[in-house]
């Protein structure tokens, strides 16, 4: 078995104990093994699993696990055959990820989950490891867990991790290898402070300094849709209260409905592209405003 499933002890994955009675199963498999107990019979199958398409594969230690323990009463890992390739191999369409050979009994109820795991793992994977690739030297944040259900935080941040994410944004997609999540500042916080970037920055910059000092100050300039100038409002206020280099970035988030103040009198570029919400030329504006 691989090195790798060592740092993934059952423990972690926390199973849910009714997988055994084959209640987060398709009804149908749970039906087939209650018949062939009636039928006196229990033939030795292989169940091989492969994708449509290609990509990278995940949650293959997470199901070896759950072989480990979750097969129906009265049978044993030991009575199985497994071959599997690791979490973050690349695989191509019809490829094989993972084959299991035993008595079908044993791993009937097993069908849905191991096949939903591999699906969602792998899918995420392989979306954040062509995230990563387009990004080039750019780390990627896994920031997901607004967009689904809090349930999968766990395993959607570890699939993450697989694709190459660097980080991921709440403690709990972090949970499976010892992280913690990342961020900063959420616009939130700045409504909270009357709208005023500077006073959110400045305060939050007090507060990492006091409780969480490893943590990089990145201030969120787009509340106001005007980018260029809180931003260099805010690194003048930054110099100033706690020098220089304090302000590790600044980062943009303008609403996809909206046009940065900067960007409104710019006849040249209207009517030829979009300016509306984060764009290059918004970028491009910022980035020269604070180099200056």
């Amino acid at each position: 078995m691989h090195r790798d499933l060592t740092r993934f002890p059952a423990e972690l994955f926390q199973f849910d104990p009714r997988i055994r009675d084959g209640w987060l199963s398709d009804r149908y498999f749970v039906r087939a093994a209650a018949t062939l107990r009636h039928s006196r019979r229990n033939p030795n199958v292989t169940m091989q699993v492969f994708p449509r398409r290609g990509g990278m594969v995940a949650g293959l230690y997470e199901c070896v696990r759950m072989l480990q323990t979750q097969l129906a009463t009265g049978y044993d890992y030991r009575d199985l055959e497994v071959w599997t390739l690791r979490d973050g191999d690349r695989i191509e369409p019809w490829d094989i990820a993972f084959r299991i050979s035993g008595p079908y009994i044993a791993i009937a109820h097993l069908e849905t989950i191991i096949d939903g795991v591999l699906a969602r793992r792998s899918r995420i994977a392989t979306n954040v490891s062509n995230a990563v690739a387009a990004a080039g030297d750019v780390p990627v944040i896994y920031f997901a867990p607004r967009h689904d259900d809090w349930r999968i935080q766990t395993p959607d941040g570890y699939a993450a991790r697989v694709g190459g994410g660097q980080s991921v944004s709440s403690d709990a997609g972090a949970a499976w290898w010892g992280g913690e999540g990342v961020g900063t500042m959420p616009h939130a916080l700045i409504a909270a402070f009357g709208g005023d970037v500077v006073a959110a920055t400045l305060a939050f910059t007090r507060y990492v300094r006091d409780h969480e000092p490893e943590i990089p100050v990145i201030s969120l300039v787009d509340f106001g849709n005007d980018c260029v100038n809180d931003s260099m409002a805010v690194a003048r206020a930054m110099r100033a209260e706690f020098g220089e280099d304090a302000l590790h970035g600044v980062r943009l988030d303008t609403s996809g409905l909206l046009v940065d103040k900067s960007l409104v009198g710019d006849e040249d570029l209207w009517g030829r592209e979009d300016l509306r919400g984060v764009n290059p030329h918004l970028v491009r504006m910022v980035r020269a405003a604070l180099d200056a």
